[in-house]
C-alpha cells in the first residue's frame, strides 16, 4: 500500500509501538502535511523601550507588521519585541540553523542602532553605553549577522536595517558622522537600510516608520523583482519626508526573487527565432517557469493532479534545471498511482541538487511503495545526514523501522521527529506541517490523544487542509468514532472531491457503522477516480461481506489480489468470506496465504485456529494459537482460546491453566470464568466450578448459559432443587432452549418429580424435535412408572435418531433399554446426563 510521497504519511503499520502492528487490516493513516514550499525564514526584531527619552514609539509596531505581511507572502518568522542582547542572539543562533537548510532568508531588525570607526551596532533593550568600547560588549555588530547569514550557504538573503535613528543612548565623539557607515553586501545577500550613511531615519509621526510603511505598501505589488521594489520603496520614502531620507541598498544576489508572485495572465509563447537568447529572454523564461509551477502547486491542491503534471512539465521545458518543478511533478504523478515515473522524475531532481533532502526524503517514501525497502531507508538516511533537523524524515524511518521489527530503532526516530516538530514549532507556531509531523509519530508512540490535539491544531491553522481532515478521521476511526471520521472525510471530500482515499476511508468508516451501501457508494466512487485501487476493491469487499453479499465480497477480494497478489488483508478478507460460505477448507487455505505474506501478524493466526476448531484439527489450532502467545505475550483472549482447544484435546489441566493466565491478565471477563468451570466439572472439581460460575454470573447476570452450566454443576453434586432454580432463571433469561428443560427434568427425576420431569422433556422435544437424549430420558422416566409401551416408543425413536445422528454408542445403549424393558429386574438407568454444551471461544 502506497499514498502520497511528500503530502502524505502514508502507514503500512498504523499500530501504535504499544500494540502489536496490525498490517492494512487497519488501514493507513493518510495525508498528514503539505509539500514544503519554497522555503522562507525570518527573523524580525523591534525594539522600543528603551527607557527614558531613547524610548521609541514604532519599532515593536514595525516589527509586529512586518511579522504578518512575511507570514502572508510565505515566510515562517522568529519574532522578538524589546529584545535584550541574550535573547537576541539566540533568536540569531536559531535563525542560522534554520538557514542552513536553504531557501530565503530575511532579517529585519527596527529600532537604535550606532556606527563606531565604519562598524555598525544594533542597540538592544538594556544596554549600557556610554563610551565607544562599551558596543562591543553591550550591542550586537551588524556584521555578525552578515557572517550567519553567508555561513550559512543558503542561497539568497535579505536585510532590512531600520535602525538609523537618531540615538541618545551613545554620545558620539566629535566630528563622528550620525546614522549607519555603508556595507558591502555578501555574495547572494541584498541590503536594505532606511537612510542613506551618515543621515537618521525618522521613526514617524503615525503607526509605522516611513520605511516600514512604504515596504508594507509596495510588497502586496504581485510579480515585482526585489531591486526594483526597493527602488519603489525609496521614492516613496524620500515623498514622505519631504526628500529629507533616501533609503540605501547595496546587492550582490544572483538571480531574481519576488515577494509575491503575478498570476499567469496567458500561456507564454516560446519563440523559434535561431538568434542566441538573451538574458532578458533568460529572466521571463525564469519568471514564466516559476508561474507555471506555482500553477502546478494549485492544481495539485485542487486534485487535478494531470494538469499540475502539466504545468510542472512546462516549468521544466522552460528551465530544465528546475529540481523543485521535477519534485513537484514526482508528487502528481505519485497521486496518480504513477510510482515508477514518481521515481524517475525524483531521480532527475536529485542529479540537479544532490543537497536536496526533501527529494530524498519523497524517493525513499516512493521505494518503500514499490517494496524497495533498503533503498528506502538508505534515501532517508541520507536526507537525514543532509538535514539533521529534519523531523519528517524521521518520521518515515521510524515508521519503516516499526514495519520492520526494529522496534528499538523506530522508537528512537520517532521521538526524534517529535522533538524536531517541538523545535519547528517553537520557532513559528503557525507551522501546519510541524503539527502533522508531531501528530503521526505521538500516534505511532501510542498517544493517540495527543495525537488527536495536534491534527486539531493543523486544522486550525490550514483549515483548508484535505490532507488534515483525512488523518484526523483515520484518526478518529482507530478510537472508534466513526460517527466523527465520517464527519471529517466530508470534509476532505468537499475541499477535494476527486480524493479517491477520501473516499476509500469514508466507506470504511461507514461499514463500522453498518452503513454497508453507503459505504460501496463510496468505494464505487474512489474506483471510478482510481480504477486500479487495491484498498478500495479490499473496503468494498468488507462492505459487501457484511451486507451479505458473499460471491460479491469474494470477487472484490480477488480483484484486489490481482492488482496486488501480495495484499494479505485481501486474502483474510476472502478467507472470512469463504467461512461464512462454509467453505472452511478455502478459509484455512486464504487465511494461509495471508500468513504467508505477514509472518507476524497475530489475528490470522487467531482465525485460522478458531476454523480449524470447528472442523476439529484442535492440534492445528493449537499451533497457531501457541503462534499468536509467542507473538502477544499478553493476549488474554488467546490464552482463553487455547484453553478451549485444550479441553476438547482432554487436557483440562493444562485448559486451567491457560484460563488462569487469562484471569490474571484480565480479571472482569466472564466467559474466562465460566470456561474454567467447565474445565473443573470435568474434572469433577463441582464446587471449584460453581465458584467459577458464581463470578461470571456477577460479572454477566444476564447470561442464561452461566445459570444453566451452575446448575449442571449443582445436579452432579446431588442439590437437585439448587439446580432447578438456576434452570429456572435460565429459562426466564432464555425460554426457547431445550437444552436447559432437559436439564430441569433430570433434576425434577431425580426429586422423584416424575411428571414435572416428563413436562420438561415434551417441553424440549417440542423445541427440539430431533432431540434423541429428551426421548432416551422420557422413555426412562415412562419405564420407571409402569408404562412400557410408551417408555418403548420413546426408546425407538430415540434410536433411530442417533443413528441418523451418527451416534452409535448412543444408539447401543438405547437398544439396550429396549432389550431389557420386559425384564424389569434389569435396571433401565438414570436419565442421561449430557456434557455441557457452553465452552465458548
Amino acid at each position: 500500500m502506497f499514498t502520497t510521497i511528500s503530502r502524505a504519511v502514508s502507514l503500512e503499520q498504523p499500530q501504535p509501538l504499544s500494540t502489536h502492528a496490525n498490517s492494512d487490516k487497519v488501514g493507513h493513516l493518510p495525508q498528514l502535511f503539505a509539500q514544503r514550499q519554497e522555503r522562507r525564514i525570518a527573523l524580525v526584531i523591534g525594539n522600543s523601550s528603551y527607557g527614558g527619552n531613547a524610548s521609541l514609539k514604532n519599532p515593536v509596531n514595525d516589527a509586529e507588521d512586518m511579522k504578518k505581511a512575511l507570514e502572508e507572502v510565505g515566510f515562517s518568522v522568529i519574532f522578538l519585541k524589546n529584545a535584550d542582547k541574550r535573547s537576541a542572539l539566540n533568536a540569531l543562533n536559531q535563525f542560522y540553523q534554520q538557514l542552513q537548510k536553504g531557501g530565503v532568508g530575511l532579517f529585519f531588525y527596527a529600532g537604535h542602532g550606532a556606527e563606531d570607526s565604519g562598524k555598525n551596532y544594533l542597540i538592544p533593550i538594556g544596554a549600557k553605553i556610554d563610551a565607544a568600547y562599551d558596543l562591543e560588549d553591550e550591542a550586537i555588530p551588524l556584521n555578525k549577522v552578515l557572517r550567519a547569514m553567508e555561513n550559512a550557504g543558503n542561497p539568497l538573503n535579505i536585510v532590512m536595517i531600520d535602525a538609523c535613528r537618531d540615538n541618545p543612548l551613545y554620545k558620539r565623539r566629535s566630528g563622528q558622522q550620525r546614522g549607519l557607515a555603508s556595507v558591502d553586501a555578501p555574495t547572494g545577500t541584498f541590503i536594505s537600510f532606511a537612510a542613506a550613511p551618515g543621515q537618521t531615519a525618522a521613526d514617524g509621526v503615525g503607526r509605522n516608520s516611513p520605511y516600514t510603511a512604504s515596504f508594507l505598501k509596495h510588497v502586496e505589488a504581485p510579480g515585482v523583482p526585489l531591486p526594483q521594489l526597493f527602488q519603489r520603496i525609496r521614492e516613496s520614502v524620500r515623498d514622505q519626508t519631504r526628500e529629507r531620507q533616501t533609503t540605501w541598498d547595496s546587492s550582490s544576489i544572483i538571480g531574481d526573487f519576488v515577494f509575491k508572485a503575478q498570476p499567469i495572465q496567458a500561456s507564454p509563447v516560446v519563440g523559434t527565432t535561431s538568434s542566441p537568447v538573451s538574458s532578458s529572454a533568460n529572466t521571463q523564461a525564469s519568471r514564466n517557469a516559476e508561474e507555471f509551477f506555482k500553477r502546478g502547486e494549485q492544481k495539485y491542491e485542487t486534485g487535478d493532479y494531470q494538469g499540475a503534471i502539466e504545468a510542472y512539465s512546462q516549468a521544466i521545458s522552460l528551465t530544465p534545471n528546475n529540481a523543485r518543478a521535477y519534485n513537484g511533478r514526482a508528487l502528481a504523478k505519485d497521486e496518480l498511482d504513477d510510482t515508477q515515473g514518481a521515481i524517475t522524475d525524483l531521480n532527475q531532481a536529485i542529479n540537479l541538487d544532490s543537497n536536496n533532502a526533501e527529494a530524498y526524503k519523497n524517493r525513499g517514501v516512493a521505494r518503500w511503495g514499490l517494496k524497495d525497502k533498503q533503498g528506502a531507508i538508505a534515501d532517508l538516511n541520507q536526507a537525514i545526514r543532509l538535514e539533521p533537523d529534519y523531523g519528517a524524515a524521521y518520521f518515515y524511518r521510524g515508521l519503516y523501522k516499526l514495519v520492520l521489527g526494529d522496534k528499538q530503532g523506530a522508537t528512537q526516530d520517532l521521538n526524534q521527529s517529535l522533538r524536531e516538530s517541538d523545535q519547528a514549532i517553537r520557532l513559528d507556531p503557525n507551522d501546519a506541517e510541524a503539527y502533522g509531523v508531531r501528530g503521526g509519530g505521538k500516534f505511532l508512540l501510542g498517544d493517540t490523544q495527543g495525537a488527536m490535539v495536534d491534527f486539531n491544531q493543523a486544522i486550525r491553522l490550514k483549515p483548508n487542509d484535505t490532507g488534515a481532515y483525512k488523518t484526523r478521521g483515520f484518526l478518529k476511526s482507530h478510537v472508534g468514532d466513526y460517527k466523527g471520521a465520517v464527519t471529517d472525510y466530508d470534509q476532505a471530500i468537499r475541499l477535494r472531491q476527486t480524493n479517491a482515499d477520501a473516499y476509500t476511508n469514508r466507506g470504511f468508516a461507514k461499514s463500522q457503522l453498518g452503513d454497508h451501501r453507503g459505504a460501496i457508494e463510496d468505494h464505487n466512487q474512489a474506483l471510478s477516480l482510481k480504477p486500479n485501487n487495491a484498498k478500495a476493491y479490499e473496503n468494498r469487499g468488507l462492505a459487501k461481506l457484511g451486507s451479505g453479499d458473499k460471491q460479491g465480497a469474494i470477487a472484490d477480494f480477488t480483484q484486489a489480489l490481482r492488482l496486488q497478489p501480495d495484499y494479505a488483508v485481501a486474502y483474510y478478507g476472502r478467507g472470512l468470506a469463504k467461512y461464512n460460505l462454509n467453505d472452511k477448507q478455502g478459509a484455512i487455505e486464504d487465511l494461509s496465504q495471508a500468513i504467508r505474506i505477514e509472518p507476524d501478524d497475530a489475528s490470522i493466526y487467531i482465525e485460522r485456529g478458531k476454523v480449524r476448531s470447528e472442523l476439529e484439527d484442535y492440534q492445528g489450532a493449537l499451533a497457531d494459537y501457541n503462534q499468536v502467545i509467542r507473538l502477544e505475550p499478553d493476549n488474554a483472549s488467546v490464552y482463553n482460546l487455547r484453553g478451549v482447544v485444550k479441553s476438547n484435546l482432554g487436557d483440562n489441566r493444562g485448559a486451567i491453566e491457560d484460563y488462569n493466565q487469562a484471569i490474571r491478565l484480565k480479571s472482569d471477563v466472564a466467559v474466562y470464568y465460566a470456561n474454567r468451570g467447565f474445565s473443573r466439572s470435568e474434572l469433577k472439581d463441582y464446587q471449584g466450578a460453581i465458584s467459577d460460575y458464581n463470578q461470571a454470573i456477577r460479572l454477566k447476570p444476564d447470561d442464561a448459559s452461566y445459570y444453566s452450566d451452575r446448575g449442571l454443576a449443582k445436579l452432579s453434586l446431588r442439590d437437585y432443587r439448587g439446580a432447578i432454580e438456576d434452570y429456572n432463571q435460565a429459562i426466564r433469561l432464555k425460554p426457547g432452549d431445550a437444552y436447559v428443560y432437559n436439564l430441569r427434568g433430570n433434576a425434577k427425576s431425580n426429586l422423584r418429580d416424575n411428571q414435572g420431569a416428563i413436562e420438561d422433556y415434551n417441553q424440549a422435544i417440542r423445541l427440539k424435535s430431533d432431540y434423541a437424549i429428551a426421548y432416551s430420558n422420557l422413555g426412562s422416566i415412562k419405564s420407571e412408572m409402569g408404562d412400557l409401551k410408551g417408555a418403548e416408543a420413546d426408546y425407538q425413536e430415540a434410536a433411530r435418531l442417533y443413528q441418523q445422528q451418527g451416534n452409535m454408542k448412543a444408539y447401543r445403549d438405547v437398544m439396550n433399554k429396549l432389550e431389557n424393558l420386559n425384564n424389569m429386574d434389569i435396571p433401565i438407568g438414570n436419565p442421561v446426563l449430557p456434557r455441557s454444551p457452553s465452552l465458548r471461544l
